[in-house]
């Protein structure tokens, strides 16, 4: 049996659950509003929540559900400010941002972890 898996694979499956979910999403003619509120604010706090390792979990709910916010709001700005506002495109976009913060955050944990390897075997 295999032990438990990485950090990095975590990510990496978080961004591949996020970018299939925004995908069905985006996709669906009539998506349910409730669905779609999920999803908004629950794969940036998914994510968000997954990488900052803290004790006080109050604390990370708060700054996770905070990003989560701070992302939609400025794509939804941006999008109203350059006059191209699509649910379909802004469910899209905050998917692939989300994605992209997952397979960013693996990665850096990786180089992390063997940067403090590297410290401790000198």
């Amino acid at each position: 049996m295999r032990g438990p898996l990485t950090f990095r694979t975590r990510c990496l499956i978080a961004a591949i659950a996020v970018l299939a979910g925004a995908g069905v999403l985006a996709a669906m003619p009539t998506a349910p509003v409730a669905l779609v509120a999920l999803f908004l604010l629950g794969a940036p706090v998914g994510v968000v929540a997954l990488a900052w390792r803290t004790a006080d979990r109050l604390a990370r709910v708060v700054v996770a559900v905070a990003i989560s916010l701070t992302l939609n709001g400025l794509v939804a700005e941006v999008m109203l400010a350059a006059g191209v506002w699509s649910p379909s495109a802004g469910i899209a976009v905050v998917g692939v941002a989300v994605a992209a913060l997952a397979i960013a955050l693996g990665h850096l944990s990786a180089r992390e972890l063997s940067a403090r390897e590297e410290g401790t075997a000198r």
